[in-house]
């Protein structure tokens, strides 16, 4: 959990053009000082909240992000929702430097803004840009083109299968194939929405034991 939090933190830096270190601080100070003195502010449920999910969110999860990019990456999409308390701290510490400096204005704050999110592209375009990558979509391909006609596939996971579901809704790629996700065919809403739809197939859905 430690490991996983530092991580956090280091991501946070780096995704606040690193100034956030000392604003998170100095919201965080402001936020307390505030709540010293008007204690039904919602301070001590926002810290909770943030402490609570980074300690119990990376003491559960068990993905070796330290091993792999890959584990890594998965690992980040569940930071947004700390991100949210943690950017909202932040903004709680911009603006006593905005004060200082008379920029809490709008005619201030909305360049300062738009400025913040253009150095923020100009910064991480090139990293970010995935507009030539197709492993994605290759992949789908591979477990798709060699079938026989008219196959029946069952696949697992999140990857595997939106792939193939990708290609066969958006580019009409082999779409004679019949495309089952294993996990969906556990719910009951599955079973119940799309076993009528089975019997052009021949298929019993759901069958006796499944």
């Amino acid at each position: 959990a430690l490991l996983a939090t530092l991580r956090y933190l280091k991501e946070f830096v780096s995704d606040s053009l690193y100034i956030g270190a000392i604003l998170i601080v100095s919201g965080i100070g402001s936020a307390a000082i505030a709540h010293r003195k008007d204690p039904s502010s919602p301070f001590l449920v926002m810290t909770l909240s943030w402490v609570t999910y980074l300690l119990v969110f990376h003491s559960l999860s068990n993905l070796p992000i330290d091993k792999l990019p890959l584990f890594l990456g998965i690992h980040m999409r569940f930071w947004m929702q700390p991100h949210l308390i943690s950017f909202i701290f932040l903004g709680l510490g911009l603006k006593p430097f905005l004060n200082l400096f008379s920029l809490w204005r709008k005619a201030a704050v909305i360049p300062l803004v738009i400025l913040l999110i253009a150095l923020q592209v100009g910064l991480n375009y090139k990293t970010m840009d995935q507009s030539k990558n197709d492993h994605v979509m290759e992949l789908g391909k591979a477990h798709l083109q060699n079938l026989p006609p008219n196959s029946i596939l069952i696949s697992q996971g999140d990857m595997v299968t939106n792939s193939m579901r990708y290609l066969q809704r958006c580019e009409k790629y082999r779409d004679d194939v019949l495309l089952l996700d294993e996990t969906m065919m556990t719910y009951k809403w599955m079973r119940e929405r799309q076993g009528p739809h089975m019997k052009k197939w021949n298929i019993q859905f759901p069958n006796q034991y499944h």
